[in-house]
C-alpha cells in the first residue's frame, strides 16, 4: 500500500483538467504559454489579419455551426470547459494555414502556393500548447459555473 502523501503526490502529478482551478492557474502563470498565446493573437506583421479577425469571419460562416456541433453533441448550447481548447484548435489550424498561404502567395508574385507544393507545418499537439492559456483566460474571464 502507497503512502497517503505519496498518493496525492502521484494524483497531483498527473491529473489535469482544464475544469481544475489549480490546473487553470498553472497554465495562466506559465510564462511560455502566456507568449505563445499573445504570439498567436497578435497579427505578425501590421497589414495582416490577426486570430480574432479571422474568429470573426469564420462565426459568421457556415463553419460556425459545423464546428459548434462537433463540441455541443448533448445540444446544451455550450461547450463545457474539458472541450474549450480543443474547441480552438481547429480555428487556429484554419488561421495559419490561410495566413501561410497568403505568405507563400505574395512571395511567389501571386502564384498559388499548390503550385509550389508548400505545405504549411501544423503541428496538433503543438497549436493544441499554443492555445492552452488563450483558452483557460476566456474560460476564467467569459465562463459560466454550471
Amino acid at each position: 500500500i502507497l503512502p497517503k502523501n505519496l498518493i496525492n503526490l502521484i494524483f497531483n502529478f498527473f491529473y489535469f483538467h482544464y475544469a481544475d482551478k489549480v490546473s487553470q492557474l498553472s497554465i495562466l502563470n506559465n510564462l511560455q504559454k502566456q507568449q505563445k498565446s499573445m504570439a498567436l493573437i497578435t497579427a505578425e506583421q501590421t497589414n495582416e489579419e490577426d486570430l480574432s479577425q479571422f474568429l470573426d469571419t469564420i462565426l459568421k460562416s457556415k463553419l460556425a455551426e459545423k464546428m459548434w456541433n462537433k463540441f455541443d453533441s448533448d445540444l446544451k448550447g455550450v461547450v463545457e470547459t474539458d472541450k474549450f481548447n480543443q474547441f480552438l484548435i481547429l480555428p487556429v489550424i484554419l488561421y495559419k494555414s490561410t495566413l501561410h498561404h497568403r505568405q507563400q502567395k505574395e512571395r511567389n508574385n501571386g502564384l498559388s502556393p499548390r503550385q509550389h507544393n508548400v505545405k504549411p507545418n501544423l503541428d496538433k499537439k503543438a497549436i493544441k500548447s499554443d492555445v492552452e492559456h488563450l483558452a483557460i483566460w476566456i474560460i476564467r474571464n467569459y465562463g459560466e459555473k454550471q
